[in-house]
Parts: C-alpha cells; sequence; structure tokens
C-alpha cells in the first residue's frame, strides 16, 4: 500500500488503522508479522517517523511525500 505523507490518508490514526487491517488479514492466514506487531503494540513510544520507518520495513507499506 502506498499513502502519500501530505494527505489525509498520511495521519497517523488513519495509517494504524490500515496496519490494524493487515495484521487481522495475516491472523485469518495463520500468518504474524513481529514488525507489524511491535509497531501496533508499541506506537505510543514511538515518534510518527519512527512508525513509518518500521511499517515501511514489514514491506506492506510504501510512503511518499516523507521529508528527511
Amino acid at each position: 500500500m502506498t499513502i502519500n505523507v501530505t494527505s489525509p490518508q498520511g495521519n497517523v490514526f488513519c495509517i494504524l488503522g490500515a496496519a490494524k487491517s493487515y495484521q487481522k488479514q495475516l491472523k485469518k492466514e495463520g500468518l504474524t508479522n513481529e514488525t507489524l506487531d511491535s509497531v501496533l503494540t508499541g506506537y505510543t513510544e514511538m515518534t510518527y517517523d519512527e512508525i513509518l520507518d518500521k511499517l515501511e520495513i514489514t514491506g506492506l507499506f510504501r510512503f511518499t511525500g516523507r521529508k528527511k
């Protein structure tokens, strides 16, 4: 999934909602993604950029519009 962070879908709660949806889909298939799980359980301890970086590592997300 590609998300432009400058759009409304770039809101952290929208992104976490999409991540939660992926997590549910994986669980239905009997699969897990440790990085995805760690983001969803520990996001309150992370910055916005840390959340995006970790979600990109999962291979499920690509974020555009970021200034690095």
